[in-house]
């Protein structure tokens, strides 16, 4: 049977009149909104001074939950909320949300666009305490990304030469399933590094479809740099894989009570119809060829940003290296982003990354990235907003790039030279990362090594090395990485350099014995 529920209405009125005359009431019936039972706990009209009277009001404000899980042993989640209160100005109100956790997150908006997070002081584990100004006031668990925001935004992509919108299917609800094709067509497809994104598998994690959108504006801006990156990358983003449940205001399932995140080993009859549409799509543009990245974007209570690093026991040792430099490249010009704050699993085959192991192993690196709701890397003043989630995506954008050992106006990246033989030792283990095939270590002191490119613009520019780090992981049972110093896995910089005229860029590195060398990158200075 079909279904057509837009939305979850919801209107409850509490009793409770303060000095502006009109009762608190609570409201969900508009996109995405959601909340459960709201009960009036106390009120007290409290008299700081003759003629000053403040009404306190306090709420157990309950969760609504997914639907019940019908293929896994796994308890109804209630992490999403979103609802307006009516008849709070001049009120003082305590929240008290048993069943979400809050911690510095909750957003707050007085015309459903523009939002801000509540302060730190307002916002604990569970509760809520603030005063408003106006009458009127959205609250929400963040700043929401509905459907229809979405839906607004693949438009206004479409219009843009080089976005193809693609439908690869559609939802238990019959909502399509988009999927973003962004490239310059006119360079062949065949020359070009595939990448793949894919979003909002749990509808309450709206902080990383704003990082999925900074990457896809970087890729289109109007820069030589995002141009040269068209030309040789060819990007796949599926913004929603559950447009239903971000519809509906759902927090971790699908409208049928599927976590689609857990879905990807199941049955025919048992795998819901929008992984059964990822999985065909995937499957289908990968037989053409494979993609060398797959990032599955989701959101985590935790203050900081994270991958999910598989251990080379569920994967290989070539894995895990190629994990630590995605990674390390990630973090080291990112201040929302620390390598020490790195995560470790075993993954596993229901997961899209333990599926991806399966059929296609190392060839495609396929990596879960968790965004926070509250703040970066555990530092409260480094707030997630919008605007900052959408510079990590750019900055993501500059990782991949990196990764691909991809050079591009603007940031010029140089592999070892394949001519380097003499003085010079190539190595390919798995104990350290490094860019490319291999890396070389100066077999005698004063070994020389020229880095060279057929066309660099006159300037001024630091010069970075890769540095590769220790190849580790941690223990079975232990998850984050802190307190394993693995190295850089990273650009350091070696150098500064000025290049007196627009033309060939040649650059010489001398090493004592034993030292290392990976390939360099050019950034202008400022």
């Amino acid at each position: 049977m079909k279904r057509f529920v837009l939305f979850f209405s919801l209107l409850f009125t509490v009793a409770a009149y303060g000095q502006n005359g009109m009762p608190v009431t609570f409201h969900t019936d508009f996109e995405s909104g959601r909340v459960g039972e709201v009960t009036l706990i106390d009120s007290v009209f409290f008299a700081k001074r003759i003629g000053d009277t403040t009404t306190i009001l306090s709420y157990l404000v309950k969760g609504s939950f997914d639907p019940e899980n019908p293929i896994d042993n796994l308890s109804a989640n209630a992490n999403w909320f979103y609802f307006k209160m009516k008849g709070v100005a001049g009120k003082d109100l305590y929240l008290y949300f048993p069943d979400n956790y809050l911690m510095n997150m909750a957003s707050y908006s007085y015309d459903n666009e523009n939002w801000k997070h509540f302060d730190p002081k307002e916002s604990k584990p569970h509760s809520l305490h603030a005063q408003f100004l106006f009458d009127s006031v959205y609250v929400a668990l963040y700043e929401p990304y509905t459907y229809s925001y979405a839906q607004k935004r693949i438009d206004d992509l479409s219009q843009n030469n080089n976005v193809e919108v693609d439908t690869i299917g559609y939802s238990a609800e019959e909502r399509p399933m988009q999927l973003l094709h962004i490239t310059d067509n006119s360079v062949s497809l065949a020359d070009k590094h595939r990448v793949w994104i894919h979003g909002r598998i749990h509808p309450s994690e709206a902080p990383g479809s704003y990082m999925v959108d900074g990457i896809i504006d970087a890729f289109l801006a109007e820069t030589p740099q995002a141009a040269s990156l068209r030309k040789q990358i060819d990007l796949y983003v599926l913004p929603l894989t559950n447009p239903d449940g971000v519809a509906e205001g759902l927090s971790r399932s699908n409208v049928s009570g599927i976590n689609q995140e857990i879905n990807y080993d199941r049955s025919d009859d048992s795998t819901c119809v929008e992984v059964q549409c990822i999985k065909k799509a995937f499957a289908a543009l990968s037989e053409e060829k494979p993609f060398e990245i797959a990032l599955n974007s989701h959101s985590q209570h935790d203050g900081h940003a994270t991958f999910y690093i598989h251990r080379s026991g569920a994967t290989s040792e070539v894995f895990l290296r190629n994990q630590l430099l995605f990674a390390g490249l990630s973090c080291v010009f990112n201040p929302y982003m620390r390598l020490d704050q790195q995560l470790f699993s075993n993954g596993g085959s229901r997961y899209f990354e333990g599926w991806v192991w399966n059929n296609w192993g190392a060839r495609t690196l396929a990596l879960t990235i968790e965004t926070p709701y509250s703040h970066f890397c555990f530092d409260t003043s480094n707030v997630a907003t919008k605007e900052s989630l959408s510079d990590f995506g750019s900055i993501m954008l500059d990782a991949i790039s990196d990764y691909l050992a991809l050079s591009n106006d603007g940031r010029y990246l140089v592999d070892t030279p394949s001519d380097a033989v003499k003085s010079w030792s190539a190595s390919s283990d798995c104990e350290t990362s490094f860019i490319g095939g291999d890396y070389l270590i100066a077999m005698k002191n004063n070994s020389k090594i020229t880095y060279r490119l057929t066309s660099l613009p006159k300037g001024e520019y630091a010069v970075y090395m890769y540095t590769g780090g220790v190849v580790t992981q941690t223990p079975e049972g232990v998850e984050s990485i802190n307190g394993i110093d693995t190295g850089l896995h990273g650009w350091q910089q070696i150098d500064t350099y000025c290049q007196r005229r627009d033309g060939k860029f040649k650059y010489t590195f001398r090493a004592a014995v034993g030292t290392r060398a990976d390939a360099i990158l050019l950034l202008p200075k400022n």
